[in-house]
Parts: structure tokens; C-alpha cells; sequence
């Protein structure tokens, strides 16, 4: 597991990767990410958070296999 939190402009965020092995010899990867603070509710919602993670999951794939 790896997470970091960071602190600006009076929000806060907490992002966390687990890496678990994959029965077909992959690496299966999951990610998650929390915010608080006023900028991150007037700048960030749900599905919003949700389409960065998953984009940032595509290009996570398409470079390690080499894309």
C-alpha cells in the first residue's frame, strides 16, 4: 500500500494505492481518494474525483505495458 496526504489552500487530500498480485500474473491496482476543505467543494465532486482516478488508472496501464 502507498498514500500520501498533502495540504493546500485550506484543503486537504488523502490518495492511497494498494497493489495486490493477480491470478493471471498481473498486478491488479487500486486506488482512492478523499478531499475536504471549501476549494475541494466548490472545485471537486464525487463523479469528478471518480473520471480523474480512472484516467489516471488508464494511463497507469497504458505505460506499464509499454504504450
Amino acid at each position: 500500500r502507498l498514500a500520501w496526504t498533502g495540504k493546500a489552500a485550506g484543503m486537504t487530500a488523502i490518495h492511497v494505492w494498494e497493489l495486490h498480485d493477480h491470478e493471471d500474473g498481473g498486478t491488479l491496482v487500486k486506488t482512492s481518494e478523499s478531499m475536504e476543505g471549501f476549494l475541494a467543494k466548490l472545485l471537486m465532486s464525487s463523479a469528478k474525483l471518480e473520471r480523474s482516478l480512472n484516467d489516471w488508472l488508464k494511463d497507469l496501464k497504458k505505460a506499464a505495458e509499454g504504450g
